[in-house]
């Protein structure tokens, strides 16, 4: 019996995302809330606050509408909060304060809406570039903060200053963007933010590619372009003054080198094995450092972190899988291209030699990936052909084919090639 009822509650946190005995359950405001019994008059609190502003009983009215809870967690980690769409879930980290979860639950019911509106059956349908996969994050993390922000001025109009006062302490440069132009201000100075713009990258593009590094992507065919005009929907843009040329310029689109090269790593890897390639990330504006300390702070940090990301993994792959080794060493070596390159950037100093550099490791990992995949590399070899990536292949051969020394046949047959044309 009481491995039946373990086997229920299992499945049951499976299929809702969380574990309904762990919480009590109370319905507030139409909303219901899963909290502890002793939570229970701060959320009470909580729910009457977002009773007595416009923005707050909009915000209660779809989730009321949605059947959408909201679960109060002990501690998330770094996270305020987050709405699942798959469990049409909101969640809220306790430990943020009792200042910042009424705005936060706001910022998550904007996310709601957004998936309401479309936003996730038009990247779910869709096989999407970076280019616009990017836009749109972003755009909706803008809004979402816009719509925390309006309902903290909302708050201060009735002499609860602070919710006001946190967000503007937490996040400065949408409050200096409001004082400048409004919820317009507001919406673009979240892409001010060199904080939370590399935390999004680091978390979205780096770390995220660096995981499936190894692994195939999910969705094949041909990248999927779109404009801003068809995101403007579920982006909040009719309120936003200019969306559409603000979120398609280079200022709103530029990422960090290490976005850029990680992701274009990470193509190059996809295209080999028949994937669509993403022209997009190529062309995607790279965040200048110079006179930048912000980004140049992030900058380190993120590329630290990434390193620290791949040694984590070198080992394991080393030992587990062997043949995949020299994808990681390419990585490292990417790292250090970056770093160098990034210190360049900072001085106002060219780095067309360090590009290069860049680019061969790409070569080497769309040819590795060929190669490890029993392709016949004379098709892929050409008088364009890296000489880098197709040395450093000549000795990865035996690696990549799960060879423990080289054989004739596939080094000759890579030489051969070269002879073959030009080179």
């Amino acid at each position: 019996m009481a491995e039946n009822v373990l086997a229920e509650a299992f499945d049951t946190k499976q299929i809702l995302g969380y574990d309904p005995t762990q919480y009590s359950n109370y319905t507030m405001a139409g909303v219901t809330v899963y909290c502890q019994e002793n939570e229970f008059e701060e959320m009470q609190k909580m729910m009457e606050s977002l009773q007595k502003i416009p923005t707050g009983q909009e915000t209660l009215s779809l989730m009321a509408l949605q059947g959408t809870p909201v679960i109060i967690e002990a501690d998330m980690g770094a996270s305020a909060g987050c709405f699942q769409p798959g469990k049409n879930i909101i969640r809220l980290n306790k430990s943020v304060g009792a200042d910042k979860m009424c705005s936060c639950l706001v910022h998550e019911a904007r996310h709601l809406w957004q998936h309401v509106q479309g936003r996730d059956r038009t990247e779910s349908s869709n096989n999407l570039d970076y280019e616009t996969t990017q836009m749109i994050y972003r755009a909706t993390e803008a809004d979402a903060q816009t719509q925390g922000y309006k309902a903290c001025l909302e708050w201060a109009e009735l002499g609860d200053r602070a919710p006001l006062e946190r967000f503007n302490k937490d996040y400065p440069d949408i409050a200096r963007g409001y004082e400048k132009g409004g919820l317009t201000g507001a919406f673009k100075g979240w892409y001010d933010d060199e904080r939370i713009t590399a935390a999004y990258e680091n978390g979205y593009d780096v770390q995220r590619n660096l995981e499936d590094f190894l692994r195939p992507s999910r969705k094949m065919g041909k990248k999927k372009s779109m404009t801003a005009t068809e995101i403007k929907s579920f982006c909040g843009g009719d309120r936003i003054e200019g969306f559409e040329e603000f979120v398609s310029s280079d200022y709103a689109k530029r990422i960090h080198l290490l976005t850029q090269a990680v992701l274009m790593m990470r193509n190059a890897k996809l295209t080999a094995h028949g994937f669509s390639n993403d022209e997009s990330i190529a062309k995607m504006p790279v965040r200048d450092l110079k006179d930048n300390p912000d980004a140049l702070m992030y900058s380190k940090k993120y590329v630290a972190e990434a390193e620290e990301t791949l040694q984590s993994k070198k080992e394991d792959v080393r030992k587990n899988n062997p043949t995949s080794y020299p994808f990681m060493q390419s990585l490292e070596r990417v790292f250090e291209t970056v770093k160098k390159m990034n210190t360049d950037n900072e001085k106002g100093k060219p780095t067309e030699k360090l590009e290069t550099v860049l680019s061969d490791e790409m070569s080497y990992v769309f040819l590795a990936s060929k190669a490890k995949a029993g392709a016949e590399m004379k098709f892929f070899i050409n008088d364009k052909t890296s000489k880098v990536a197709l040395d450093r292949l000549e000795k990865d051969m035996p690696v990549l084919k799960g060879r423990k020394s080289p054989t004739n046949t596939v080094v000759q047959t890579a030489i051969l090639a070269r002879k073959t044309n030009g080179r």
